[in-house]
C-alpha cells in the first residue's frame, strides 16, 4: 500500500466514464484523494475542499 500523501495519476474524466488515457485528461492526486475520489467526475469535495492539487487553466 502506498503512503496516503504519495502522488498518482488521476483521470479527470475516469476511463469508465468515457475519460482519455491522454495527458490533457491526467492530473497528479495524493494517493489517499484519488481512493475517495474514486469514478467522480468532478472531484467530488475532497479534491475541491482541499485547494492543494490546483489544475492550470
Amino acid at each position: 500500500m502506498p503512503h496516503p500523501m504519495s502522488f498518482v495519476v488521476d483521470h479527470i474524466v475516469p476511463l469508465n466514464r468515457g475519460g482519455t488515457d491522454t495527458l490533457d485528461n491526467t492530473q497528479p492526486a495524493h494517493w489517499r484523494c484519488n481512493r475517495q475520489k474514486s469514478d467522480s467526475a468532478d472531484g467530488g469535495p475532497i479534491l475541491r475542499r482541499s485547494g492543494s492539487l490546483k489544475r492550470k487553466t
